[in-house]
């Protein structure tokens, strides 16, 4: 087997005197789709963050192994960090009314990644952006390139970001519970836009969520995570028919219409 996209060997990561994340261990491969689920507090996002070395001052981080491509992720100059966040993993927010610029055009935040990352000059790098904004299913992509992220409806930001992060032609797709504050059929239409994209590009994913139910159809394994450690690690399919910890049993329940065995 190839050496791994994503590689994190014993990841402990403390906030002053709280525990986020207590020693996990995971990689992930080209091309692989990873959910990693849990309830809020539950060490997701922190994992996620130290990949990307997102924590603020004051976060305390160990690790093995922390590596992409294998480089030591920890390691990298500015520069390498700034080159490998757009370029080798992008991120989708839960939030892209926060995450993206209000007083910037949509057209030049997705550009804008164009240029840094890939090297495209200013016209064409605009050429580009109006394709990935009619890609992601933005209508009138021509016209919503020049309006702002006020003017947009969560569901049509969502899909900007997601834009923007396929725009720096990542191997790693990080989404950070992207769905959370979409009507069930604007979900629907994210899964599908994500999923869809991946597979096309064969990017490796990572999805973080609360909701277990919505992995099937997504991800090809699934990471449980309970008070910073994980719990379960298993193909999704074998997870929803057999699951193994009484926390992922709970977690499938607690949706209507799922059931444990």
């Amino acid at each position: 087997m190839t050496a791994p996209l994503l590689n994190i060997q014993g990841l402990t990561i403390d906030f002053g005197d709280t525990r986020a994340v207590d020693d996990i261990s995971f990689a992930l491969h080209e091309g692989e789709a990873v959910g990693i689920v849990g309830e809020s507090g539950s060490g997701k996002s922190a994992t996620i963050l130290a990949a990307l070395r997102l924590h603020p001052a004051g976060t305390t981080i160990t690790a093995r192994a922390l590596s992409f491509r294998g480089q030591d992720i920890g390691a990298l100059s500015d520069s390498a960090l700034r080159d490998l966040r757009g370029g080798g993993m992008a991120m989708i927010f839960q939030d892209p009314l926060t995450a993206l610029n209000p007083l910037m055009r949509i057209g030049n935040q997705v550009a804008e990644v164009l240029i840094r990352h890939r090297g495209f000059a200013k016209r064409a790098a605009h050429v580009q952006a109006l394709r990935l904004l009619a890609q992601v299913g933005i209508a009138e992509p021509e016209l919503r390139a020049r309006q702002y992220p006020h003017e947009f409806s969560g569901g049509m930001r969502q899909r900007v970001m997601i834009a923007q992060a396929l725009a720096g032609d990542p191997a790693l797709l990080i989404a950070d519970e992207p769905t959370t504050a979409l009507d069930p059929t604007v979900q629907a239409e994210i899964v599908r836009v994500i999923t869809s994209l991946r597979r096309e590009r064969g990017m490796g994913l990572i999805w973080v969520t609360h909701d277990l139910a919505l992995m099937a159809g997504i991800v090809d394994r699934v990471l449980v995570m309970k008070s910073g450690r994980i719990v379960e690690d298993a193909a999704v399919d074998d997870l929803y028919r057999a699951p193994r910890h009484p926390y992922t049993r709970a977690l499938l329940t607690a949706r209507p219409g799922m059931t444990a065995p």
